[in-house]
């Protein structure tokens, strides 16, 4: 494998946190967007039947780009050897992703044989060839990452999300189902892989080396099994409510996911992309201190930034969920608006969380992590198996309570892996509960006062949402000025 690179050892260039992830939210925030609008045509076109449907295979689908993703991608992200390494890394995933593929070709098999509607198996036959595209795709924007290419990347993602929108909406108006839900995205992948590939200049040379390969396995074993372990914590809702309350409850619970989804990813995605540079970045330059104290320093640093970013966001999210829901999706998706506010607060808790995988990988550490991410899912299906079948709002509080048991185990971990000092950095951001509780206190006080009026959902959004605002910075400008400064410092 062979790509250009701005640093003299192939690694990633020093870049600002704000640059990298000023790009990476610009693609997030155009594919959370496209996502969005997707789902809006989609909750207008198909029942909440149809579409929990779609969001059961779906799954089944990302479970196996999941396998076949395993950890290629941040090998390459993090290898600073030889390209040869790389070069294995390709052909692995390539190898994967064909595995994987035949697993969704043959699953395909199995619904046309068990269901009589056609359209469960033809999903789940487009998907698998998604899957097939998935890993090898996501080698290649390694190789962007690892050479601090983030601008790249993010422009091949932008123009594949646009095209696999204009499929998917095209498809939804003209009526092919669920079915224009899978075109749009297999039109997406093969636009990103044709993307990156190019944007990467990749030379692939097959070759398998003894000296690099085990690594190779090993790494992406460890990361693989993280993923899948994580992969059944964040969707075994999906399939937990499908098994007790059926497809039409699926349709509103994932609905609630898909929306919380579009906003916590234009989160927690750049920062997870930050936090692959940065702690990179601080180990290629760790000095007389060691590697740990330099990983501590840049989870110090990137703590608060993440903290004074989302905690806003979810908060405001949980408290104007009901209008979201029914302005975006219509007044039948109602049901799904107390979830979003439950899950919204959930996703607060995994603020601590975000950027895990990237620090104990760098630290060497990335195999403690699977036995934390057990216990997690083991937590999360035992309370979702318990409290599902006394309907959704049972289920997202028990969501709820296992995240915050992950968050504690997620701190844990950390600590014990390289010492990070969660009160210090906390201590950073000591303002944040305040002018949280300045905000809320202001949304809902807003409320109490259009709810006297027949002012429409979408003012009541453009009135409460741009105040909140403007009271959270204005308090935490108030309380330290220097707060922003320090943050953006990272």
């Amino acid at each position: 494998m062979s790509e250009a690179s701005d640093a003299p050892d192939g690694s990633a260039p020093r870049a600002s946190a704000i640059g990298m992830g000023g790009w990476s939210f610009a693609s997030r925030a155009i594919a959370q967007g496209v996502q969005l609008i997707i789902f809006v045509v989609a909750a207008r076109v198909l029942t909440p039947a149809e579409f929990g449907v779609f969001a059961l295979v779906h799954a089944v689908s990302v479970l196996l780009s999941v396998i076949a993703w395993a950890g290629w991608r941040e090998f390459v992200m993090s290898w600073s050897g030889p390209d040869r390494a790389i070069d294995q890394a390709f052909a692995l995933s390539l190898l994967s992703g064909v595995a994987m593929a035949g697993a969704g070709f043959l699953a395909a098999g199995a619904l046309a044989l068990w269901m009589d509607d056609a359209s469960a198996p033809a999903l789940m036959a487009i998907l698998a060839v998604c899957v097939f595209l998935s890993p090898v795709t996501g080698t290649l924007s390694g190789i962007l990452v690892r050479s601090g290419r983030v601008a790249d990347l993010s422009i091949a993602s932008i123009v594949a999300e646009l095209v696999g929108l204009a499929v998917a909406v095209f498809g939804l108006l003209a009526g092919w189902g669920v079915l224009a839900l899978a075109a749009g995205k297999l039109a997406m992948q093969a636009i990103n892989l044709a993307g990156v590939a190019i944007r990467a200049n990749w030379r692939f040379r097959p070759t398998f080396t003894a000296g690099f390969s085990p690594n190779i396995i090993e790494m992406s074993r460890q990361i693989l099994a993280n993923r899948v372990i994580t992969f059944f914590q964040a969707n075994g809702a999906t399939f937990v409510v499908g098994g007790f309350l059926g497809a039409a409850n699926v349709g509103f619970y994932r609905a609630a996911e898909r929306v919380l989804s579009a906003v916590s990813e234009l989160i927690f995605e750049p920062m997870r992309l930050i936090a692959w540079v940065k702690y990179r970045s601080a180990a290629d330059h760790a000095g007389e201190g060691g590697l740990n104290v330099a990983l501590r320093a840049q989870v110090g640093k990137l703590l608060p930034l993440l903290i004074l970013a989302a905690a806003p966001v979810f908060i405001g999210l949980a408290l104007v969920a009901d209008e979201v829901v029914t302005l975006v999706l219509g007044p039948q998706w109602a049901p799904a608006g107390p979830v979003l506010t439950i899950l919204a607060l959930g996703s607060l808790l995994m603020i601590p969380t975000v950027g895990i995988e990237a620090l104990l990988s760098v630290a060497g550490q990335i195999r403690r992590l699977p036995p934390v991410l057990t216990f997690n899912a083991a937590v999360m299906l035992v309370s979702l198996l318990m409290f599902a079948r006394f309907g959704l709002i049972a289920t997202a509080f028990a969501q709820l309570s296992a995240l915050f048991l992950a968050t504690c185990a997620s701190i844990w971990v950390q600590t014990r892996s390289i010492g990070a000092d969660w009160r210090l950095a906390l201590a950073n951001v000591a303002p944040v509960p305040p002018a949280l509780a300045a905000m809320a206190a202001v949304i809902l006080g807003a409320r109490l006062l259009v709810d006297q009026t027949d002012m429409p959902g979408l003012w009541r959004l453009a009135l409460e949402i741009p105040l909140g605002a403007a009271v959270y910075f204005g308090t935490l400008l108030a309380i330290r000025p220097s707060l922003w400064r320090t943050a953006l410092s990272a």
